[in-house]
């Protein structure tokens, strides 16, 4: 039972027998994981010389080395999170033992109760033992029971108070401490004896309320989600705390890709690239029948919201024009009308940003450069100008040629060309960012699109994370 929300419970006379206070609600953030306490570039690889000499090899001794202190320092992390884990165990069995009353129960025992003649709600023996068999009609009994309850949240807490230290002792325990996390929120969710109530919709409320302020993963409801039972489901996000696209308010992410991380896979549909043993991405599938677009959606889960924050980050395959306007699909937002990347929301497709693939950036040809270097083709009324435009083909020539262009990604900002010079300058880059009038919960949609066959050209992605607020 949680005490915090039993407010009095009468004997059968109608007296009041306990008062208890209102206690803070729970919210527990999950460690982010290693790859967001030290975000790196997933475009930065490390070299490897294969002609330096081999170190050499230690001889054995019969004397033992001493230790590294680091190394003792991560067997006595992983010491008290092992106590930890079983102090979870311990509470849990006492959590399910305890013939306590959950939330929803204290409230049918209020309804179910008798008045007196102050209108105050008392409970029936009746009542009591429709949810503690075994208890008798005795005050002193729901005291301790109340008094436990207590006990037991406030140990939850102090487990959380511990976990969160050990996020500035160790990264190497991460993955272990999300895993205690999550079995923390559970019991929590348990102990309050409500699923719904536990934990906030989006991350913008956890910041609202003053919960949280760091970044990290946590548990979110799915307010457009239900079990068979009808229970909003919850699930894991990760949440951003800090400045993002000009704004601090806690943004929910809803898609997240690094393909450098050996990991993670392309989504489905998509063809999986991998020029060389430090660069992998996601296209289009084979395709030998004109241009296409492979698709990708993300549901927002119920989070009402007005901003979109993302980056993405891709590859020029071949021969990209950017918006050739001789694409019957030019003025088609539903069609590929672009070489290069296309994000919407909801249905019908509402445009948010586009990433163009050009042919060159360092060769003058107006009819398939930039928009906003020297390309001459004007972009669609539905794109304005919400949109990045890049080449990773460095000829000076004009010379077209038949590969895959990894030295340069696209849509980073950084090693323009001559002749795109002014696209690398646009607002934000690399992050794009649009605000909406009107709230909605629309599902964002990543498309790679190319009007020719994917062999002839392609705009490969390898990394994406996008925000809603």
């Amino acid at each position: 039972m949680d005490a915090s929300q039993a407010t009095q419970i009468y004997d059968t006379c109608g007296s009041p027998q306990i008062q208890e206070s209102q206690t803070e609600a729970f919210y527990i953030t999950l460690l982010p994981s290693p790859q967001h306490q030290q975000q790196r570039d997933p475009f930065q690889f490390a070299t490897v010389d294969d002609t330096a000499p081999e170190p050499p090899v230690a001889r054995n001794t019969s004397v033992s080395a001493p230790q590294p202190p680091s190394s003792i320092k991560q067997r006595l992390l992983l010491i008290v999170l092992v106590a930890l884990l079983c102090l979870i165990l311990a509470l849990l069995v006492v959590v399910l033992c305890i013939d306590g009353l959950t939330l929803s129960q204290v409230n049918e025992i209020k309804n179910e109760g008798c008045s007196n003649s102050s209108s105050q709600t008392c409970v029936n023996s009746n009542t009591i033992s429709q949810y503690m068999p075994n208890a008798s009609c005795n005050p002193v009994e729901y005291r301790q029971l109340l008094n436990k309850s207590n006990e037991t949240a406030q140990k939850l807490k102090g487990i959380l108070k511990s976990l969160n230290r050990l996020r500035q002792t160790s990264t190497a325990t991460a993955a272990v401490v999300d895993t205690t996390l999550l079995a923390v929120e559970e019991l929590l969710a348990l102990h309050n004896g409500s699923s719904d109530s536990v934990f906030p919709s989006s991350c913008k409320m956890i910041k609202k309320e003053n919960l949280s302020n760091e970044s990290g993963l946590y548990l979110l409801s799915a307010a457009s989600d239900r079990d068979d039972d009808g229970n909003i489901l919850r699930y894991e996000a990760y949440c951003h705390m800090g400045n993002l696209c000009g704004s601090s308010a806690g943004w929910t992410r809803l898609a997240y890709l690094n393909m450098s991380d050996a990991t993670q896979d392309c989504p489905s549909g998509f063809k999986l690239y991998k020029p060389n043993n430090k660069i992998r991405a996601c296209g289009r599938p084979v395709t030998h029948q004109g241009g296409g677009c492979v698709s990708v959606q993300f549901p927002s889960k119920g989070i009402k919201y007005t901003q979109v924050c993302g980056r993405v980050v891709g590859y020029q395959y071949k021969l990209t024009d950017a918006i050739d306007n001789t694409n019957r699909d030019h003025n088609n937002l539903n069609g590929y009308y672009v070489d290069g990347i296309s994000i919407t929301r909801g249905s019908p497709r509402k445009h948010v940003w586009t990433l163009m693939a050009s042919s060159f950036e360092r060769y003058h040809d107006s009819h398939s450069n930039c928009p906003c270097g020297d390309g001459v083709i004007p972009v669609q009324s539905f794109i304005r100008q919400n949109y990045f435009c890049e080449s990773g083909n460095p000829s000076k020539t004009g010379k077209y040629a038949y590969a895959f262009f990894g030295s340069d990604p696209l849509w980073d900002g950084q090693g323009c060309g001559s002749h795109e010079t002014s696209c690398c300058k646009a607002p934000g880059i690399p992050w794009f960012h649009r605000v909406f009038a009107s709230p909605t919960t629309d599902f964002i949609e990543l498309r790679v699109c190319g009007d020719e066959e994917s062999d002839d050209e392609d705009s490969p992605l390898s990394f994406y994370e996008i925000y809603v607020n």
